[in-house]
């Protein structure tokens, strides 16, 4: 479920498909830099009403990383 949301969150903001985005898919391969990152941190600060800590943004590499820090906080 939460792999779902985020999955969505990110085809729409990076404008890749869904169906190519998976928990080993990196921010890189995405094409998105640091700016891109925080617009997506924020999305998800948004959908999953959590805080993000800016320490870990610099953590996150994956997808995967992104699910199971959003785990943890709901």
């Amino acid at each position: 479920m939460i792999f779902a949301k985020v999955r969505e969150i990110i085809s729409d903001q990076f404008d890749v498909e869904e169906d190519t985005i998976t928990n080993e898919t990196t921010f890189d391969e995405l094409g998105a830099d640091s700016l891109d990152v925080v617009d997506l941190i924020i999305s998800i600060e948004e959908r999953f009403n959590i805080d993000v800590e800016d320490e870990i943004v610099e953590e996150i590499c994956n997808v995967g990383d992104v699910v199971s820090y959003i785990e943890k906080k709901v």
